[in-house]
């Protein structure tokens, strides 16, 4: 499966979104690395240090310098921009509709690009434990790249996502290593 249907398919899934945004608004992780860890682990197993220090020097370069400024507009617009500087509040909130399909084609293209970087050429077949396991070992990963303590509240935003990525996903397992 390419790594931005993957991507559609979960985030349309109840309580991911609102996990994702928690993620990123409580934590600054990058929805698109969390995904991708998760993506990978799924299809591919577990990320390997250089390929996941490589794609995550990306995304922060990419985000910074592209998703995270359209969002800024984007909210500020929402916010308060268009009624402080426009009489034409629809036509304003149109401009933000613009800009926020801007930011989707950004996040789309840094998803290509991570997907390009991993050089996945056939996904393995692995079972949902171990499956669980290699995406438990990635995203343990990057919370240890960003020095973020694994609590319960960044455990259980994470059950959603991965709930919705694996059939019979084995949550005590991907819990218990996690938090190892």
């Amino acid at each position: 499966m390419l790594f931005w249907n993957y991507s559609i398919s979960v985030y349309s899934q109840d309580g991911v979104p609102n996990a994702c945004l928690k993620l990123q608004d409580k934590f600054k992780l990058d929805v698109n690395l969390i995904l991708f860890c998760c993506w990978y682990g799924i299809t591919n197993g577990n990320l390997t240090k250089e390929l996941f220090c490589c794609c995550h020097e990306f995304c922060l370069t990419w985000s910074n310098k592209t998703v995270k400024p359209l969002r800024n507009i984007r909210t500020w617009l929402k916010e308060q921009g268009c009624t402080e500087i426009s009489d034409d509040i629809n036509a304003c909130m149109g401009f933000r509709d613009k800009i926020k399909a801007i930011e989707l084609e950004a996040e789309k293209f840094q998803q290509l690009t991570l997907e390009s970087m991993s050089k996945i050429i056939i996904s393995k077949n692995m079972s949902p434990q171990e499956k669980t396991v290699s995406v438990a070992n990635n995203l343990r990963m990057y919370l240890k790249q960003e020095n973020i303590e694994i609590t319960a509240i960044v455990i259980n935003e994470f059950l959603y996502i991965i709930q919705a990525s694996i059939q019979d996903v084995d949550t005590l397992t991907f819990k218990r290593i996690l938090t190892e």
